[in-house]
Formats: structure tokens, sequence, C-alpha cells
């Protein structure tokens, strides 16, 4: 039901279009909106012809490795190393991936569900975004709920 809601909402125009999905996430866990807004990146990120491309991929690969390792050090001044270096859409989500992390990890969950929102909010906010429609964001979603495939 979530996919759905979050699929009208986006349409209309709703900037609050992800909280269902992130709220239905981190209902099965803490750190799984995360998890999915760093997969929506690095879908989003191959499918689509952005500048600094291949950067901005490595930035969201070293984040998951830091959730991984649950490596807090240094997330806050990588999330604004990279807000400073390009302030546009992409560079924005991905420096609110390491601002989320960084709230999670030190158990700010408060502030985590306010930056991973932001940082969906920010990467659908970008031209390139609008071009897939939510295919990205669908495709990641499916694929965290077991027994689930995606949309029609």
């Amino acid at each position: 039901m979530s996919l759905r809601e979050a699929t009208v909402a986006y349409e209309t125009g709703d900037i609050y279009w992800p909280v269902t999905l992130l709220n239905e996430l981190e209902g099965g866990g803490q750190g799984r909106g995360f998890d999915w807004v760093a997969a929506c990146a690095m879908t989003f990120f191959e499918r689509v012809e952005v500048d600094n491309r291949s950067l901005l991929a490595q930035w969201v690969r070293d984040v998951i490795v830091a959730k991984e390792n649950r490596n807090p050090l240094g997330l806050r001044e990588k999330s604004l190393e990279i807000w400073h270096a390009r302030r546009d859409q992409l560079h924005t989500t991905v420096s609110h991936l390491y601002a989320a992390l960084h709230y999670l990890l030190e158990g700010d969950y408060r502030e985590y569900r306010k930056t991973i929102f932001y940082a969906v909010s920010a990467m659908s906010r970008d031209p390139g975004f609008s071009h897939t429609g939510l295919s990205v964001a669908r495709e990641a979603f499916a694929k965290m709920q077991p027994g689930t495939g995606p949309m029609p």
C-alpha cells in the first residue's frame, strides 16, 4: 500500500512522497531507510548521465561500507566536504546520506529520520530523476520487501 501512496503523492507533486516508504522501511528495522536511499542513489547514478557520476557513486559505496562497519568517524566532516564541493541536488543527496548515517550510528534517531528524508527528497528534485519517474525508487523498495515484486 505504501508504494501506491508514494506514487500518487509523487505524481501530484507532494514533496512528502517518500515518507510512507521510509516509515514502512524503518518500521522493519532502524537503518533500512538508509539502505533504500543508498540503493536508489546507486541505481540512479548507473542509469542517468550526470556530472561527476563515478565520484558520486564512489562516495555512496564508501558510505555503505561505513554503515556495514558501523564506523561513524569522519562522516559529518565528509558530509560537509561533499556539500561544499558542489551544491547541486545530487551532491546534496550524497552529503545527506553521510549526515544521516552519522546520526544513525550516534543514536540520534530523530535527526537520522529527518536527514534521510532530506537525502531522498534532494535526489527526487534532480531533473534526471523526473525522467525516471519513480522507477528507481520502486525497484529499490521492491527489492527490500520479501515476497513482493515491482509495481506494474
